[in-house]
C-alpha cells in the first residue's frame, strides 16, 4: 500500500489519533491510556510536541502518577537526542543567527529531562524504580548525552546511604551487563 507517508497511511494515523482521544475522554484517569496515546504520537507520527502535550494534559488529570513523569523524561531525552542528531547532520549549526543559543543549548544538553528527574526525586522519593528507569534510559541513549547521565548519577549520590548503595549495585550491574554483551560479540562486529 505504498510508503509510510502515503495518503492512506496518513488517514490511518488520523483515525488512530481520534481513537486515542476518544479513549482518553472515556478513561481520563487511566495512566496506561495516556501513555499509549503519547507513545503512538511519538513512535508512529514522530511528533515529540504532540506526545509532550498529551502527557502534560495527563499530568493535570493524574498529578500523582510517576509513570507519566517517566514518559515525559523519555520524550525530553529523545527530543534532545533528535536536536543533537540534526545539528550533527547540519555540521553543528542550527541555520539561525543564534537567536536563542542559550535555551537551545540547555535543551540539547538534556536540561528539561534532568529537571523532570529532579522533580521526581523530590516528589516521589520512595519510587526508586522510576528513578532507576530514568538512569537506564539516559545510559542507553545512543549517542549518550553525558551531561544528563552525570547529573542523574550525582543526584543519586545525594540520596540516603541505603538508597545510594542499592543504586550503586544496580548501576554497576548494568555496566557489567554491557561489558559482558560486548565480550560475547564476535570481533568482526567492531571492525
Amino acid at each position: 500500500m505504498g510508503d509510510a507517508y502515503s495518503p492512506v497511511r496518513k488517514v490511518e494515523r488520523t483515525q488512530l489519533s481520534k481513537l486515542y482521544e476518544e479513549m482518553i475522554s472515556r478513561h481520563p484517569h487511566k495512566v496506561d491510556v495516556w501513555i499509549a496515546a503519547a507513545k503512538f504520537h511519538l513512535e508512529r507520527n514522530g511528533s515529540v510536541d504532540q506526545s509532550r502535550k498529551l502527557l502534560l494534559r495527563a499530568q493535570q488529570q493524574i498529578p500523582n502518577s510517576s509513570e507519566i513523569y517517566d514518559q515525559l523524561f523519555r520524550i525530553e531525552l529523545i527530543h534532545a537526542a533528535q536536536i543533537n542528531k540534526r545539528l550533527n547532520v547540519a555540521g553543528g549549526s542550527t541555520g539561525d543567527n543564534e537567536p536563542s543559543e542559550s535555551a537551545e543549548k540547555d535543551v540539547r544538553q538534556g536540561a528539561v529531562a534532568v529537571g523532570i528527574f529532579l522533580f521526581i526525586r523530590k516528589n516521589f522519593p520512595d519510587n526508586f524504580g522510576v528513578l532507576y528507569s530514568m538512569v537506564v534510559q539516559a545510559k542507553s541513549l545512543t549517542p549518550p548525552i553525558n551531561n544528563v547521565t552525570d547529573q542523574l548519577v550525582s543526584s543519586f549520590m545525594e540520596l540516603k546511604e541505603g538508597t545510594y548503595i542499592i543504586f550503586a549495585f544496580l548501576y554497576y550491574r548494568l555496566i557489567d551487563r554491557k561489558i559482558m554483551s560486548i565480550r560475547r560479540k564476535p570481533v568482526e562486529q567492531f571492525t
